[in-house]
């Protein structure tokens, strides 16, 4: 399949902006290697041309510097979109149209006119073409796609968000993300439709294991309590122990997580300040998103096996008297 863009200046224009469209989403040089490096300028430049059916980025430049007509997707056939993504999606190193490639695409633009690019890049999300839109609150405005959505924050919204709760580009996927939201704006939550409790249950601060009941105060006092301990990324006034959870065993904090039950029988005794639990020095954790609390405790298990591990070979070593 041939794509022509008008000029060189149009080329450009869409290789820096798939150059980027490819980094937001993640994929690099070799698509199912994350750990690959992402391509460079020069290197997009290249893909770009031969995805587009060219042998390379000097070639095509070559003939656009000669009269010609442009040739844009959405000015060829019905399935163009289709036939290119499959080739831009094997030059990546997948072997089918993946849809990863579709959303760099519909991210950048590439491939169509710059009228076309200009209509997609106002209906455009990191989660594909926008079916749906509602505004939940000023600057927040949940999406809908074809397959996915999530919380898109305006630049501001994004700004006002906590740096251990923040993601980059302001995007937060329905599968679990949307749940910084609601912690980063806990005033806010209810009116958004937004649950505290359940993006506690997310960022695993309360297990909701409701087999032991539990008076709805104070139900809701802990929640209010705990969501704000996660906003001011402070530690509580006191934490479920692991001998209250597991009585009898000696567990580090990141091997269980306290029901509401817990957490409501911790606390209830806990001293308070004016009426209120206060909250102790942070950070409680250095990140509050799934991928980065998964380093944070692997980095914790590796520091309990080693200081474990030095205890035994202490205990094991003869008297040095």
């Amino acid at each position: 399949m041939l794509l022509l863009p008008a000029h060189t200046k149009d080329a450009k224009e869409m290789a820096r902006r798939l150059c980027d469209a490819l980094q937001f989403h993640g994929i690099t040089s070799d698509g199912f290697n994350p750990d690959a490096e992402f391509l460079t300028l020069q290197q997009t430049q290249e893909l770009l041309a031969k995805a587009m059916g060219h042998q390379s980025w000097r070639q095509m430049t070559t003939v656009l510097k000669e009269p010609h007509t442009p040739i844009y997707i959405d000015k060829g056939p019905d399935d163009a979109e289709e036939r290119f993504t499959l080739q831009l999606a094997r030059l990546l190193g997948f072997d089918y149209a993946h849809g990863s490639v579709f959303r760099v695409i519909s991210t950048s633009g590439v491939g169509f006119s710059p009228k076309y690019r200009r209509a997609m890049e106002d209906n455009d999300s990191p989660w594909g073409p926008i079916e749906e839109k509602e505004e939940i609150a000023p600057g927040v405005a949940s999406i809908t796609t074809g397959s996915h959505g999530g919380l898109l924050l305006s630049p501001e919204r994004q700004a006002a968000m906590p740096p251990h709760l923040r993601l980059g580009h302001g995007a937060y996927e329905e599968d679990g993300e949307y749940n910084l939201v609601a912690l980063g704006f806990p005033d806010e939550a209810e009116a958004m439709g937004l649950s505290l409790a359940n993006a506690l249950d997310s960022v695993e601060v309360i297990d909701w294991d409701r087999s032991t009941p539990v008076d709805e105060i104070d139900e809701k006092e802990v929640v209010a309590y705990l969501a704000r301990c996660v906003y001011l990324n402070r530690r509580p006034v006191r934490y479920p122990t692991s001998t209250e959870v597991h009585p009898g065993e000696e567990l580090p904090e990141f091997c269980f997580v306290p029901t509401i039950w817990d957490w409501v029988q911790s606390l209830k005794n806990a001293p308070r300040v004016d009426g209120e639990w206060p909250t102790l020095a942070g950070p409680w954790h250095q990140h509050w998103a799934w991928q980065a609390r998964e380093e944070e405790r692997m980095q914790e298990r590796k520091a309990h096996e080693e200081a474990a591990l030095a205890e035994v070979v202490e205990s094991q070593s003869p008297d040095q008297d």
